[in-house]
């Protein structure tokens, strides 16, 4: 069992870069007047925009039974003023760890087409969305967090009813981390990630331009295989659906919100996916179809608004269908059924 859980790998959120739970570092926490903090030039290269100047030193040594009692203890003592501390950090970035990093299955979301703002917005709304009632119908907790992670966490409300149990009986955290794909950074391999959310807006007709041709560039530069295809699950999310709404039935499901009561809702989320891709065809022509049937496999389209039914950005509303690609992504990842 000892050498198992040795030899699993985990994946930090920031780098990408797979280490072993005795890789990770740690992290003295005590208070500087107690043990002098220090500048750490590897986190500072790794997190370039970080305000943290300063932050308690990295412990060097390690006891030499840190093996044997690997499963039972989380702490290392601090070389050189005693205090122990439970916190860890990446041996090649130094990114901290959160607690219960070891416990946490991640979804690394790698996100296309958006700003930084734009993405920051729309996690903010998606948490929103999960905290209402939306979480708790799919059988998960939603933990809160900043405004500014990018970062959505969910603990299994009944652990008895695991349906992860093919990756891990332990695993009862699950985390969404969202990482900007841009083309022209580190970042951009697509074999980092375990999904991927395309954001594009409903157009303005004329068209200008085929808002896919991005897509498609990047799909080719960043995929190696042969058939430049990303097998894993694929997104396709067209924001501002407010400029759509105008022009459909009362009756369209785009028209009310999806229901999750008892889990998963495939039937509407197919039924929206299949208008959108009508849509799609509509505005972009049969080529840019037949692209994302033959190149991106796993894929599903879907809608969403940070402003409609109100057509105003309210500081506590949850938006229009903005959880809707999320809880697909839960759902291809086996999380909730």
């Amino acid at each position: 069992m000892i050498k198992e859980s040795i030899k699993k790998k985990y994946t930090c959120p920031h780098c990408f870069t797979k280490f072993t739970k005795q890789q990770a570092l740690f992290r003295c926490q005590s208070i500087p007047e107690i043990c002098d903090y220090e500048d750490d030039a590897i986190y500072t290269h790794h997190h370039p925009v970080s305000t943290i100047e300063k932050q308690g030193r990295l412990i060097e040594s390690q006891s030499q039974d840190f093996l044997k009692k690997f499963n039972e203890a989380d702490g290392q003592k601090c070389d050189l003023c005693a205090h122990v501390t439970e916190q860890r950090a990446c041996p090649t970035c130094h990114h901290n760890l959160d607690k219960g990093f070891f416990q946490t299955h991640y979804i690394h979301v790698g996100v296309i087409g958006a700003m930084t703002s734009q993405l920051s917005h729309f996690v903010v709304m998606a948490k929103q969305s999960f905290s209402e009632n939306l979480a708790h119908n799919l059988g998960l907790i939603i933990h809160p967090s900043s405004d500014k992670s990018l970062e959505i966490k969910f603990e299994r409300l009944e652990k008895s009813r695991s349906p992860l149990n093919k990756f891990s009986p332990t695993m009862d955290y699950f985390s969404f981390v969202f990482h900007g794909v841009d083309g022209d950074s580190n970042k951009d391999d697509f074999n980092l990630y375990d999904a991927f959310l395309y954001f594009l807006p409903i157009p303005t007709l004329p068209l200008k331009y085929n808002a896919f041709e991005a897509l498609m560039k990047l799909v080719h530069e960043s995929t190696t295989s042969k058939k430049r295809t990303v097998s894993k699950p694929f997104a396709i999310a067209y924001h501002s659906f407010e400029k759509l709404a105008s022009l459909l039935p009362d009756s369209n499901t785009l028209l009310r919100q999806t229901n999750y009561v008892g889990g998963y809702n495939a039937k509407d989320n197919l039924q929206i996916s299949g208008e959108m891709m009508a849509y799609t065809g509509a505005w972009y022509g049969a080529n840019t179809l037949h692209f994302i049937k033959r190149h991106l496999p796993n894929h599903q389209f879907f809608t969403f608004s940070l402003t409609y039914p109100n057509d105003q950005i309210a500081s506590n509303g949850a938006g229009w269908k903005v959880a809707d690609a999320l809880v697909w992504l839960l759902y291809q990842n086996k999380i909730v059924k």
